[in-house]
């Protein structure tokens, strides 16, 4: 197979995105040359086999399921694969298929939706009854029959060469690449890992199940596949049984028509399809309601003019902020001790970032008002209005130190600020004026004054002393210390604890 070193170089590019900080991404790019030669040269000599993957179970709600990793190795693989295949077969997909697209999710899934449902305004408002139809795959990605893929797989290609898209030999190159990718290899898996995969069946244990059936969860190659696959489906979705109104993501699919029989009527059609052709089949559970109940779909309830978030998604963001409280957060003198440590800091920032990533697309704001009740210091630390979340937890770009204590000062404007300055630790004028006289008249504390208000710099030595006094009096009180670099000149400040009454 001929692949150049500058292709597997950029596949390799696009593989470590997002992953910098990983240890396998590391220790691949430490050695990348080495790496890079050893894949050509494998591939070279037709003698590239995947390694074992790293298997693992992962809980998706209340749904465990077993994950493949492939070895990072194979994914620069993979993402050298991919994108090529993409580019010859992507162009067939419908508009309507969401899944693993660029430029495509789970939101574009739930607009398309919903903008089919308001296409049968007129029919809502005459009283006219819209139904939706939602269907799901069983088992799906473990299901997939190999041979069928490749066989869709094979025809895509000899049409790329007729159409003089690309030669004949890259095509087989192309092929026997996808075949090797789509064997199956060993896993390694640690001993809790295997006392939970016990306890999934059989028929969810990619190694349990024949050699020609099943892609692994996990790999951008199948994702890739999967669509290449069930492109078949929507295929004859809309050429043969000419359905207007469907759209589908990964193996979840919905239906819209204003009469309920011809939607069954679809169902037992689809059902045959898929079995005979793409020997995959249907759940048993069949929804058919009308669309001013909502469609539960990927997340969010859906009607026709606003969507509402699902109340397990906000059951799953309810218990982890309970759990991260119980970790970090302290009651101590009938004070909240609200520890935000590295860890503790990344953590919540990621959790909130992406749960609030999925509440902005909907009605959310009254379901975030019930979170700040629930937990109060959740408000001092993030502001959601508007549809977009801002954190108070650090200044991302800044020029100047002061320009990050007026970031802190703006968001906790009657709190006693404590910022790490180098050697020192700056007090705003409130923080400074809670202390005793006795403190107060210390030789080695600086005064400051700029434009809003006065500053006071206070050696690293009395912060213990500082800090000690606060804890004794009960006195509420904000910890900002230095964490990395913003540029070259200027540290990073973050909050580090937070004391609230």
């Amino acid at each position: 197979m001929d692949v150049s070193f500058q292709q597997l170089y950029f596949a390799s590019r696009l593989c470590r995105r997002g992953k910098r900080k990983g240890l396998a991404c590391q220790r691949y790019e430490a050695r990348l040359i080495d790496q890079l030669f050893d894949t050509q040269r494998a591939l070279h000599l037709n003698q590239w086999q995947a390694k074992p993957t790293r298997c693992f179970v992962a809980h998706n709600g209340s749904k465990p399921r077993e994950i493949h990793a492939a070895h990072y190795a194979d994914r620069v693989v993979h993402h050298y694969l991919v994108p090529r295949l993409e580019a010859i077969i992507e162009q067939k997909f419908i508009y309507d298929s969401a899944a693993n697209q660029k430029g495509k999710g789970t939101h574009f899934a739930v607009q398309r939706l919903q903008t089919m449902m308001r296409q049968y305004d007129a029919e809502l408002k005459s009283g006219q009854a819209v139904f939706y139809m939602q269907l799901d795959v069983f088992n799906f990605f473990y299901s997939i029959d190999k041979p069928c893929l490749l066989a869709i797989l094979a025809r895509h290609l000899k049409k790329a060469i007729q159409q003089k898209k690309i030669r004949r030999q890259t095509a087989r190159d192309y092929y026997d690449l996808a075949r090797q990718i789509l064997k199956r290899s060993g896993y390694v898996m640690t001993k809790s890992g295997q006392e939970k995969l016990k306890q999934l069946p059989q028929f969810k244990r990619l190694h349990a199940l024949n050699q020609d059936k099943g892609l692994a969860i996990g790999n951008l190659s199948s994702q890739f596949f999967a669509n290449v696959y069930l492109n078949e489906f929507d295929q004859f979705i809309k050429h043969q049984l000419k359905i207007k109104h469907y759209v589908r993501y990964v193996d979840d699919f919905i239906i819209l028509h204003t009469d309920e029989a011809q939607l069954k009527a679809w169902q037992l059609e689809i059902s045959q399809f898929l079995e005979q052709q793409l020997k995959l089949r249907l759940k048993e559970e069949k929804i058919i309601r009308s669309v001013q109940q909502g469609a539960d779909f990927l997340g969010y309830i859906i009607r026709p003019h606003y969507k509402l978030v699902r109340r397990r998604v906000l059951s799953h963001f309810y218990q982890k902020l309970k759990h991260w409280q119980q970790r970090w957060v302290k009651q101590e003198n009938q004070q909240s001790v609200i520890d935000l440590n590295e860890a503790a800091r990344g953590e919540l920032h990621s959790l909130v970032a992406s749960y609030i990533g999925h509440l902005k697309h909907a009605q959310a704001q009254k379901a975030w008002q019930q979170k700040i009740v629930e937990f109060p210091w959740l408000a001092s630390l993030f502001n959601f209005t508007g549809g977009s979340l801002q954190h108070k937890l650090w200044l991302k770009s800044a020029q100047s130190f002061n320009e990050q204590r007026y970031f802190f000062e703006r968001h906790y404007p009657k709190s006693h600020l404590i910022i790490q300055k180098g050697y020192y630790w700056v007090l705003n004028e409130s923080a400074f004026n809670a202390l005793p006289h006795v403190f107060r008249q210390q030789k080695s504390i600086k005064q400051g004054q700029d434009l809003s208000e006065a500053y006071y710099e206070i050696p690293q030595q009395l912060l213990a002393a500082l800090v000690r006094y606060y804890q004794c009096q009960a006195i509420a009180y904000i910890l900002v210390v230095q964490s990395g670099y913003v540029h070259h000149r200027l540290r990073q400040r973050k909050l580090s604890l937070m004391v609230m009454p």
